[in-house]
């Protein structure tokens, strides 16, 4: 019932704006082409399987299988009024916004003569005062400080810079150092031989004849250099 009576309402009052053609062109049942041909062209629509809904700047039409079943068109004189209205609103949200940025660049311009006179802040490394100026101009937008951002970004760059460069010379440095080490480690290696012990017999000893009973012998004297013989040798 309630559906019924919005709808009789809505054709009642397009009856009394727009005349009786156009009422009984947007009475329930009416094609799209009806709407279309008294309403113009809409500025956007959207449809969803069998039902669509066509959007005016005066209101929309809801249609199902290509036919009204809903509609909420307002008068031209309606329409002013809201578009009034919306445009009063938004002169007075700018006016307000435009106070606000008045007072946020008084402050902002507070915050920066105290930032200059902090002696921790002019005595920082060039880090800490680009982190502190991003924050600074994130926070006040309207107060300018080029001038004194730019150069700390400068020196942060050539800072950055001289880092990277020492960096990769302490890099380089390493390992030539330990390639030197590696190359004396071999060099060591090489000069470096293990003992070797070889047993073999004296190709001076002579045979060993049989001794009487209760004759002890001792190994005979080479008869040329009149040296004992060597049992064992060594090789290194």
């Amino acid at each position: 019932m309630k559906h019924v009576m919005k709808t009789t309402l809505n054709v009642g009052l397009l009856a009394v704006l727009l005349g009786g053609g156009a009422a009984q062109a947007l009475e329930l049942g009416a094609t799209r082409m009806n709407v279309i041909a008294e309403l113009g062209a809409p500025t956007g629509f959207i449809r969803a399987g069998k039902e669509e809904t066509l959007y005016y700047a005066r209101g929309n039409v809801q249609l199902r299988d290509g036919k009204v079943v809903d509609f909420e068109i307002v008068s031209p004189e309606q329409l002013r009024e809201r578009q009034a209205a919306a445009e009063k609103a938004r002169l007075a949200q700018a006016a307000r916004n435009a106070e606000l940025r008045a007072q946020l660049k008084t402050e902002g311009e507070l915050a920066l003569k105290n930032l200059l006179a902090d002696p921790d802040f002019v005595q920082a490394n060039a880090a800490v005062q680009v982190a502190r100026w991003r924050e600074f101009m994130q926070k006040y937008p309207d107060v300018a400080v080029s001038e004194y951002y730019l150069p700390a970004l400068k020196r942060l760059e050539t800072e950055q810079a001289r880092n990277a460069q020492d960096q990769r010379l302490a890099v380089l440095e390493q390992r030539v150092l330990e390639a030197e080490q590696r190359a004396l480690q071999n060099d060591t290696s090489k000069m470096q031989y293990p003992s070797v012990y070889i047993i073999r017999p004296s190709l001076f000893y002579p045979p060993m004849l049989p001794c009487p009973n209760n004759v002890s012998r001792g190994p005979t004297r080479d008869a040329v250099s009149g040296n004992l013989p060597r049992m064992y040798g060594t090789i290194r």
